[in-house]
């Protein structure tokens, strides 16, 4: 008879694939992708009608917008931090564009800006009219009568003999 020793939790070894390193910071993965829905009408839009796509070429135009997408907010985001502020503005994405060597597009985005702008202060400016249309609304309707202008309700006072001859008399036949 073999008498073996149990084994204990103390003499057994770690395995290699167990031993830790010092903990490296994580840096924070980002996965941004655009929708596919959104992806697809401007791929459409822009390809020739005889052009059809796999569903693997879309699937890396999503990911290639999502990753272009994300380089150039962190580019744009260092632009930002240099001016000491913690929103990106137009601005620090047009210089983005250039730095990154999209100086081409930049052309194209500021002309879009501009009517964007436009339209966006167009809209304000309807908005604008139309809370003071409201408001002047609302002051019309909330004004109360003035004291001076008081109304007086006359009271007609009708006898039961002149009702009687205003009133019809039902028919009785």
């Amino acid at each position: 008879m073999s008498a073996e020793a149990p084994a204990s939790s103390s003499s057994s070894k770690r395995p290699s694939s167990e031993i830790t390193s010092p903990a490296k910071p994580e840096t924070p993965k980002f996965d941004f992708e655009p929708p596919v829905a959104s992806i697809r009408r401007i791929l459409k839009s822009s390809l020739p009608p005889h052009i059809t796509l796999s569903k693997d070429a879309l699937a890396a135009f999503n990911r290639s917008s999502g990753i272009f997408i994300l380089y150039v907010t962190t580019c744009a985001n260092d632009f930002a931090r240099e001016g000491k502020r913690s929103t990106i503005g137009g601005g620090d994405i047009m210089a983005s564009l250039r730095e990154l060597g999209f100086g081409g597009v930049a052309g194209e985005v500021e002309e879009f800006m501009a009517k964007w702008r436009e339209r966006e202060g167009t809209k304000k400016e309807i908005a604008s009219k139309e809370r003071e249309v409201k408001r002047q609304k609302k002051e019309s309707v909330a004004e109360p009568v003035p004291a001076t202008a008081t109304t007086t309700a006359t009271a007609t006072t009708i006898t039961t003999t002149e009702a009687e001859e205003v009133a019809p008399t039902p028919n009785t036949e």
